[in-house]
C-alpha cells in the first residue's frame, strides 16, 4: 500500500524534524514529549518496512531464476563484461557481471520506483 507507505514516512520524518529542532535548542520539555512518541514511531517504521518488504518475493524469485540462468553464462570466474571510462575507487574501471550488476541496480533503482510510482526515501 504506496499511500499508507508514504503517510508513515511522513509521519515519522516529521517527528524526527521535531526531535532534531529540540535537540539544538536544548529543549527538555519539548525533547520529554517527543520522546513519549519514541515508541510510537519505532512501531510505525517497522510497519513502513513491512510494507517495504511485501513485494520482495514477487521479485526476488524471478531475480534468483535469471541470475542462476546467468551463471552458466559468466561462471564463477572472473569474466569481464563492461569497462568504465573512469577508475571507480575500490571497484577500478573493469567490472565482473556481478560488480556491473551492482552498480547498474544502485544507478537505475530510482528510476524504477519513480516509473512504477514507489515510494524512495527522499520521497
Amino acid at each position: 500500500d504506496v499511500e499508507k507507505t508514504r503517510r508513515i514516512m511522513t509521519q515519522v520524518r516529521e517527528w524526527q524534524s521535531a526531535y532534531m529542532k529540540a535537540v539544538r535548542e536544548k529543549d527538555n520539555k519539548q525533547i520529554e514529549k517527543l520522546k513519549k512518541k519514541e515508541v510510537t514511531i519505532k512501531k510505525l517504521q517497522a510497519e513502513m518496512m513491512r510494507e517495504q518488504f511485501k513485494p520482495l518475493p514477487f521479485t526476488l524469485i524471478p531475480f534468483m531464476i535469471i541470475f542462476y540462468l546467468f551463471l552458466g553464462v559468466f561462471g564463477y570466474n572472473q569474466v569481464i563484461v563492461a569497462k568504465s571510462p573512469i577508475t571507480i575507487p575500490f571497484l577500478g574501471n573493469e567490472f565482473t557481471f556481478w560488480i556491473w550488476y551492482l552498480i547498474t541496480t544502485f544507478a537505475f533503482s530510482p528510476l524504477i520506483q519513480r516509473l512504477f510510482n514507489l515510494p524512495s526515501v527522499q520521497d
